[in-house]
């Protein structure tokens, strides 16, 4: 009896560690992965940084990457706005009894949401000109081209984050202005000039490639002036109850 309640407890206890390794094996397998997916991501980033030019080249299976970095472009450039305000805001000494520190979550989600926005504007104009010069592009292809593109501006804003941080006014808005203009109005006039002397070298690409960036800043000058037009509308409100 006593043999058989020993072989029950230790087969009990290989059923507890069969159920729990299970589990332990999957944990382990997903930090792997993770490290692996970084790895990876770190060692296409140094190619692209190294050779942006190798970007034209990139296909769908780029498009991890490329998405990665726009992410990492517009969360730097979100960050590092934030970094500087609330720096800015702690030296001035703006508190008066509140929290000494600028919300996060709140301030920072409408910078990324407005970086997004000027990205959105880009692929927008990008995939319209594609279209109309009949290029045989998918988004997924833009994604990771373009993405990839970016990376050098991505690391120009990520050091935007450091001037941000040490309370560098000029220095980081200098950062972002330049990283900001080649993003979202050079590097897609360049591309489509690119990718139309590759593609279709017949067509006039440096008319498509100009109007391109007129495109961006006519959908941009639509934008601006909604947004104008509803701040407006809610200060003039706001003033109505004076």
């Amino acid at each position: 009896m006593e043999q058989s309640a020993a072989s029950i407890e230790n087969t009990g206890e290989t059923a507890t560690i069969a159920t729990e390794n299970p589990s332990a094996e999957s944990g382990k397998h997903s930090v792997e992965r993770v490290k692996k997916m970084s790895g990876d991501y770190g060692q296409g980033a140094l190619r692209f940084l190294k050779q942006p030019s190798l970007a034209f080249r990139a296909g769908e299976s780029d498009f991890v990457q490329g998405l990665i970095t726009l992410i990492v472009y517009m969360a730097a450039f979100s960050l590092s706005i934030y970094f500087l305000a609330n720096s800015l805001f702690q030296l001035m000494g703006l508190g008066y009894g509140e929290p000494s520190s600028l919300p996060f979550f709140s301030v920072n989600s409408r910078l990324f949401a407005a970086s997004l926005v000027g990205m959105a504007i880009c692929f927008v104009s990008l995939f319209i000109i594609a279209k109309a010069m009949k290029l045989q592009l998918s988004i997924k292809q833009l994604v990771a081209q373009y993405g990839n593109l970016v990376t050098p501006f991505a690391v120009v804003n990520v050091l935007a984050i450091v001037t941000g941080l040490s309370g560098a006014v000029v220095m980081t808005f200098l950062l972002l202005g330049i990283s900001g203009a080649f993003v979202l109005m050079v590097v897609p006039v360049l591309y489509i000039y690119h990718l139309g002397l590759a593609l279709m070298p017949e067509r006039n690409v440096f008319y498509w490639s100009i109007g391109t960036g007129l495109l961006i800043m006519f959908i941009s000058y639509l934008l601006w002036n909604i947004m104008l037009s509803d701040m407006w509308e809610e200060l003039d409100s706001f003033l109505s109850y004076f």
